[in-house]
Order: structure tokens, then sequence, then C-alpha cells
């Protein structure tokens, strides 16, 4: 199954547009949605840049003057409503990714965690097992006895 592609994220230096990344998959996210929007993500900064720019074409002069002795400054309103709605939509799309990645990324650490917790436990009972058959084994056997060492100087003392 191909992901679908939600949009193209692009910068724009000067006159050059280059394609900076696409993003990819499912959302909950509406359009049509007035939620407040957060700046906060990766791409971020990008689309505020193109909505900047956008919105800068919408204003200039020769727009305005067009749509004025068109007599269609509804429409160009419109547009730039609508530019806005897609930005913040493109916000709120990132904003949700990012938990989700952040969401994966805890639980994957819990996981690590928990197989940390179970290694160290299994591995603790282990040493304990160990140590219990020693306990046993202790007394089956007797202990080797070597004799005491001496230093020279005592054994001339004593034999003197």
């Amino acid at each position: 199954m191909e992901k679908q592609v939600l949009f193209t994220i692009t910068q724009t230096l000067g006159r050059k547009v280059t394609k900076v990344v696409d993003i990819y998959g499912p959302t909950n996210e509406l359009l049509e949605k007035t939620k407040p929007v957060s700046s906060v993500s990766k791409y971020a900064g990008l689309v505020l840049a193109e909505r900047k720019e956008r919105l800068r074409k919408l204003d200039s002069y020769e727009m305005r003057n067009k749509y004025h002795r068109e007599n269609k400054m509804d429409e160009l309103e419109q547009m730039k409503n609508d530019v806005m709605k897609e930005t913040n939509w493109k916000l709120r799309v990132l904003e949700e990714q990012s938990k989700q990645r952040i969401a994966m990324k805890e639980a994957a650490e819990t996981l690590i965690m928990f197989a940390k917790t179970a290694s160290r436990d299994s591995m603790r009972e282990m040493r304990r097992q160990k140590r219990d058959l020693r306990k046993q084994n202790i007394g089956l056997h007797e202990p080797v006895t070597r004799p005491t060492r001496r230093s020279q100087r005592l054994l001339e003392k004593q034999h003197s």
C-alpha cells in the first residue's frame, strides 16, 4: 500500500523554489477547523514562510488593483482566507505527526525499560539459584584444609 502525499513543503530562495519534503500519511485534522495552530514542529517555519509569500503576492498592488477594477474584492479576501486555512491545516498536521512521533518514542523507551528490568530480574534469579546450589554443595564435600603457614622465624623460636 502506497502512502498518500498530503502536501509538499517547499523552500523559496529568491525565485528558486526547492522541494524540501513530502508529508505523508493519514490525518485526523480537517481543513475547515479553526483550531489554534502551533509553530514548533520541524517544518513549521517553512510553512509560515510559504504563507507569508503567498499573502504578499495577494496583497500586492497589482492584485488589489486588478480585483478592485473588476469589483471582486470579496473574491480576493476569500483567496486570502483560503491561504490562511490551508497553511493552518498544514501546521496542525505537522503538529499531529510530531505528537505521534513523540508518543511512539515514549512507547519504545518504555518497552526498552521493561526489557532491561526483565533482563536484570532474570540475571538476579540465576545468581540466586547458583548461590543456593553452592550452599547445598558445601555440606556434601569436606572442606580441604591446608596447614597454617608459619614463618621460618617462628619455627626456629619454637625449636630453640
